[in-house]
C-alpha cells in the first residue's frame, strides 16, 4: 500500500540522516585526534632541535 512504502521511505530516511550525522561525528573527532598527535609530535620534534641545539 502507499502508506507502507511512504513508512518505509521514511525510516530509510531517518537511518541515512543518522548515518550522515554519525559519519561527521566521526571524522570531525578523527579530525581533532590527529590534530592532537600533530602537537604531540611537534613538541617532541621541537624537544629534541632544542636538546640538539643545547648539547
Amino acid at each position: 500500500s502507499l502508506l507502507c512504502s511512504f513508512k518505509v521511505q521514511k525510516r530509510r530516511e531517518a537511518r541515512v540522516a543518522a548515518f550522515q550525522r554519525y559519519s561527521a561525528f566521526s571524522v570531525w573527532w578523527t579530525g581533532i585526534l590527529m590534530h592532537k598527535r600533530d602537537e604531540r609530535c611537534a613538541f617532541l620534534r621541537s624537544r629534541d632541535i632544542l636538546h640538539f641545539l643545547v648539547w
